[in-house]
């Protein structure tokens, strides 16, 4: 069975606004998530690979954003 974890955990997470998030999805940014209904969740495996994908290296000016 899947474990999800809500919009509000993952703005905690984060550190950013619900609002954010929500900006986020619109702009198809962010974390994968599911839509359930009406409700948003997400699984915590994909959120810790997001956070890692968005390390820069300031060292390396080749990486594009």
């Amino acid at each position: 069975m899947t474990t999800f974890i809500t919009e509000q955990q993952v703005a905690e997470i984060l550190q950013v606004a619900k609002k954010t998030l929500r900006d986020w999805r619109y702009r198809r940014y962010g974390p994968k998530y599911f839509k359930i209904g009406s409700r948003v969740l997400y699984q915590a495996q994909p959120i810790q690979e997001w956070i890692g994908s968005q390390e820069r290296d300031p060292q390396s000016p080749s990486q594009s954003r």
